[in-house]
């Protein structure tokens, strides 16, 4: 038979065409030996005559060369022409196979849409808060130096001493210090309590930030006394002050204060986080000996790496100074040093980042198991095609072309599940932003950018690749004459075809596995937290911010009395039970959080004796019966309890139990050696909450009374006898009455702070069981049909078996041992990765081990059960079979 070659043209066999270059040469050195021989007829020497020749035709070798060079690209062209006809040919063929085949390719588009579309929105969330650039000039250069504790590793914010340390060593190109307040601005229609930053003066150089009007802060904006100015975000002049660009120069009543508005910033700077307002840091000499004291630690800073030097030898230049300060001050600094983090880095966390790369990760495995289920498919169906590959080998079609032809129809199935796919993760961005917890920075940026859409292209070429190019090879192997010598799907796969396809199905069952053990222990660990006793009840408590700034409040006894005539209007609003007040809410619910180390009365201080560290919350009389934290032993605070009377002090059981082993800590003195310095009596014992969260660990907490210890800016405390939300107007109203520039901040009920501590959980919960879920469903029609198509390939083996005596339950047990072998191999084969995968689920659990039994015992029943139900329609089907009918058909 003559062969073809790949555009399908008749060749001679054994004989090469030459190509248009050869063919080329050789028609010139016909005409130069032509004309070699006129001349030696007409008497040249052979010699002269070939030189002559030569010298008429003019340069041989560059006429020859661009001869080929013409002719080659005349052949790159036809080439290029011919695969271009070819691969049209190809994909209207592909097309028209998909359309006969319509089940199928809906089949194959639904799962691959899921993975990609699952796969794509997962990516844009991890595009949008790890991989994007910040938006400063040099992003890359920009780090945030942080006190690192080497004991624990756990990090603090920086002394204003060490700040000064590392201008005078010329550490950083540029470095500032900010520190986060909450201030008032009053005027217009209501006040309004802003998020701020008082910066130093090389705070907006170290960002390389410049306004988009006005002027940043200069040198005479930090003079103690000076006229106030402050800068805007670019979303709070859009939003109070409706983008009027002639804000610039006016006067606005900032924390009780006429202050002049000088600059506004770009839109989305994101750093600090939230912040609306920069107020200059204004260094008085009172200030600053506070603020030198190297274990004054209460300003975050953001620095440029200088030019020429790396994170590494930044490092090392910092980790130097910290040292020395150490050696001067071994009481406070001991086993203390200095490090600095990359600033998207510090931005988003170890634990997020973590946690996004692994949902990611998960989301791949779905995306995985779709491709196994697709091969399965394309598998099924070369075998359903065996007649038509083998007629169109036996008509000479290489195996190339069959492999080309095939993978075109897996990329044009990929081409459109990608664009469904792009579709879902539309749809799935904006669940997941809308699902997603408030603390994820830069969440506000996620969205189907190009960067998502190339990778979903990405990712439908590679599952083209992934899920079509064993299945075509397998089916451009067959013989063409086998294949055309028999007359039934049977023949067309036999028992090894079946175990690559049973292969896949346990792969599909193994990858399931991992996603069902991470969902299972993440989602028994959301479980355990949202158990979790915070310590109080939340039902019925209602919450809000407020600061008492101004002129009017400085005076010793005035803020103390301000809040307790708030305290008096507020309870007599019908439906409110009690209030009270406190500095720092638990379950990390808002207020300033400061923490402080404690030494008992008669014990040597550090490195002598051994301190406490506790949380330091400046709370009203009657705090803890609002919030139903028990009184264990002693009293509360009372009234009595004011500036001139005995300090007190009020702790919890576990301050108690760590201060004073025998837990006799009733009557005992105890003082915050490092800055207060006052001894304060124990008065009470109360029960432990959660301070940081639900999550959190039962920390020591100690509570003074507000008139001992006056803060202007507090955390409203009030319990309800209905929903807390109804008296939310008569709560403002009372505050106007108050104080007309007093501004109500973060009014949420307690319920919502509780939900908040969680959410992240709660969100990690939900995405891993979606993907979990999905997975399980994918492996669960994997194995329906492999096993289901296994049937239709061994209706003659079975009916022959049932002639020969074979039981109805003989045949049903045949099927679900098939499907029980799968299972278990899958199962062992998950078990592995599972067990390396719940490793990195560590730092997400809460009182739950990494290796829970009663996870993995559950998956693994669930898997089988899966399996087993997934075999029971093939396996009923097969038990159905009638010997007699088949056999007649054969």
């Amino acid at each position: 038979m003559a062969k073809r070659d790949e555009g399908g043209r008749p060749r001679v066999r054994g004989i090469l065409k030459p190509s248009v270059g050869d063919e080329v040469e050789e028609e010139l050195s016909f005409h130069v030996e032509m004309r070699v021989r006129e001349l030696v007829a007409e008497g040249w020497s052979e010699a002269d005559a070939r030189a002559e020749a030569l010298r008429r035709f003019g340069d041989l070798m560059r006429v020859k060369a661009d001869c080929r060079r013409i002719a080659e690209e005349r052949e790159r062209s036809m080439r290029r022409m011919e695969f271009l006809a070819g691969l049209r040919q190809d994909v209207r063929y592909a097309f028209r196979q998909l359309m006969r085949s319509r089940a199928f390719a809906a089949a194959a588009v639904v799962m691959l849409a899921l993975g990609i579309g699952a796969t794509t929105a997962i990516f844009s969330v991890v595009d949008a808060v790890l991989l994007r650039s910040l938006p400063f000039p040099g992003a890359e250069r920009l780090v945030i130096p942080e006190t690192l504790n080497l004991e624990n590793g756990d990090t603090w914010s920086v002394t204003y001493g060490d700040y000064l340390d590392w201008v005078d060593a010329g550490v950083f190109a540029d470095v500032g210090l900010y520190q986060s307040v909450n201030v008032n601005i009053s005027g217009g229609e209501a006040s309004e309590r802003v998020a701020t930053a008082l910066i130093t003066g090389d705070f907006f150089a170290a960002l390389g930030v410049a306004p988009v009007l006005g002027r940043l802060f200069q040198a005479d904006d930090f003079v103690p006394g000076s006229p106030a100015t402050a800068i805007l975000s670019y979303g709070l002049w859009q939003r109070r002050f409706g983008g009027d660009r002639g804000i610039i120069g006016r006067s606005v009543r900032i924390a009780g204060v006429p202050t002049e508005v000088i600059a506004v910033l770009p839109r989305g700077l994101g750093f600090p986080r939230d912040v609306d307002l920069w107020l200059p840091l204004e260094v008085t000499p009172a200030r600053r000996a506070i603020w030198e004291r190297r274990d004054n630690f209460i300003f975050r800073s953001v620095a440029r790496l200088a030019p020429g030097r790396t994170l590494e030898q930044t490092r090392s230049h910092l980790a130097t100074l910290a040292r020395q300060v150490e050696r001067d001050h071994p009481d406070i600094r001991s086993n203390v040093t200095v490090t600095a983090t990359p600033l998207g880095a510090w931005m988003v966390g170890a634990e997020l980042s973590r946690a996004l790369w692994l949902f990611l990760g998960a989301v791949v495995l779905v995306l995985l198991i779709g491709c196994v289920n697709v091969a399965n498919l394309l598998l099924t169906r070369a075998a359903v095609r065996g007649r038509e590959l083998a007629i169109r080998t036996a008509l000479g079609a290489g195996r190339a072309r069959i492999v080309r032809q095939l993978l075109t129809e897996s990329v044009i199935l990929a081409l459109i599940g990608g664009a469904v796919g792009v579709a879902v993760a539309f749809w799935g961005v904006r669940v997941l932003v809308a699902a997603a917890p408030a603390e994820i920075p830069r969440l506000e940026e996620v969205a189907l950018s190009p960067t998502a859409l190339a990778f979903a292209a990405a990712v439908s070429l590679a599952s083209a690749v992934l899920f079509g190019l064993a299945p075509a090879l397998r089916a451009s192997r067959g013989s063409p004459g086998a294949a055309l010598g028999e007359t039934s799907l049977r023949a067309t796969a036999g028992a090894g075809t079946r175990r690559r396809r049973g292969a896949l199905a346990a792969a599909e069952l193994a990858l399931s596995l991992v996603l069902l053990v991470a969902a299972g222990l993440v989602l028994r660990s959301f479980a355990q937290l949202r158990a979790t006793d915070p310590g109080f009840e939340t039902e019925g408590l209602l919450t809000f911010s407020l600061s008492l700034q101004g002129d009017r409040y400085d005076p010793d006894g005035v803020t103390a009395s301000t809040f307790a005539e708030l305290r008096r209007r507020m309870e007599a609003i019908p439906g409110i039970e009690k209030t009270a007040i406190v500095s720092s809410l638990p379950m990390g619910g808002g207020g300033f959080y400061l923490g402080r180390s404690f030494l008992a009365e008669g014990r040597p201080e550090p490195p002598q004796g051994e301190e406490v560290s506790g949380m330091w919350n400046v709370v009203s009389p009657d705090y803890f019966g609002t919030m139903r934290i028990p009184l264990l032993r002693g009293r509360d605070f009372s009234s009595a309890d004011g500036a001139e009377s005995t300090p007190v002090m009020i702790v919890n059981r576990e301050f108690a139990r760590r201060m004073f082993p025998d837990g006799d800590a009733l009557g005992k003195r105890v003082r915050s050696w490092r800055d207060e310095n006052l001894y304060r009596e124990i008065v009470g014992i109360v029960g432990d909450v959660r301070f940081f969260g639900a999550g959190d660990e039962i920390r020591p907490l100690v509570y003074v009374p507000h008139p001992q210890n006056e803060w202007g800016s507090m955390v409203v405390v009030v319990r309800t006898a209905g929903d807390p939300m109804t008296v939310v107007g008569a709560l403002r109203d009372a505050v106007r009455g108050l104080d007309p520039d007093l501004a109500v901040d973060d009014v949420q009920t307690m319920d919502q702070v509780f939900a908040a501590s969680v959410a992240p959980r709660r969100f990690g919960s939900l995405l891993l069981g979606t993907f979990a879920g999905i997975a399980v469903v994918l492996a669960a029609i994997g194995i329906y049909g492999i096993l289901s198509f296994g049937v239709t390939q061994r209706t003659r083996e079975i009916g022959i078996r049932m002639a020969l005596g074979a039981r109805r339950e003989d045949v049903l047990r045949m099927v679900v041992r098939e499907a029980a072998v799968i299972a278990l191999v899958g199962t062992v084969a998950g078990l592995a990765g599972a067990l390396v995968v719940s490793r990195l689920l560590k730092s997400l659990l809460y009182q739950v081990s990494a290796t829970d039994p009663v996870t993995f015992g559950g998956v693994v029943l669930l898997l089988i059960a899966v399996a087993v139900a997934a075999s029971l329609a093939p396996a009923r089907r097969a038990a159905s079979v009638d010997p007699a009918t088949t056999l007649r058909a054969e």
